[in-house]
């Protein structure tokens, strides 16, 4: 089994930012992401819910993606620059994936 260092990002955002953020991710050359809806937490002392909610514009989703460490600092400065000032956060993480060995 072989592995590779990667950065682990995951962008917490309202469901409004998520087509500019991909596009963005897009534009760097990201490999790939994953998509999550996110139903409830608690952010800045306060719990949220979307149960209740007329429409789709306070609904929270997550991205998480794994890169490349050199892609890193570009795609922080375009993510910070999406999320300010926005209900969002960005967390990264070094993480090993696990590549597959040819047969």
């Amino acid at each position: 089994m072989q592995t590779v260092p990667r950065k682990r990002i995951e962008i917490f955002v309202e469901l409004p930012l998520l087509r500019r953020l991909l596009a963005t991710m897009d534009e760097l050359g990201l490999p790939g992401y994953s998509l999550m809806d996110i139903s409830g937490g608690r952010g800045a002392g306060t719990a949220w819910s979307e149960s209740g909610e007329i429409g789709n514009a306070s609904q929270m989703v997550a991205i998480v993606s794994l890169i490349d460490p050199d892609l890193l600092e570009p795609a922080l400065q375009r993510i910070a620059e999406i999320i300010a000032g926005r209900i969002g956060v960005a967390s990264i993480s070094d993480v090993e994936v696990v590549v597959a060995e040819a047969r």
